[in-house]
């Protein structure tokens, strides 16, 4: 197993970028990892840039 993993996806807001995050951690906690997902977005109603950080 690995002992240690960072992954960061971003792109635009509306690009799915929130659900691969959540699916990548879904997918990586039921391999019997523990995780730490962050996720950043900005406080536009429409548009702008989002990321998620999973450690």
């Amino acid at each position: 197993m690995i002992s240690q993993l960072s992954w960061k996806v971003g792109g635009q807001q509306g690009e799915g970028i929130e659900s691969t995050g959540e699916i990548f951690c879904i997918a990586l906690n039921r391999l019997g990892y523990y995780l730490y997902g962050y996720r950043h977005f900005s406080s536009r109603i429409k548009g702008g840039h989002t990321n998620n950080k999973i450690r």
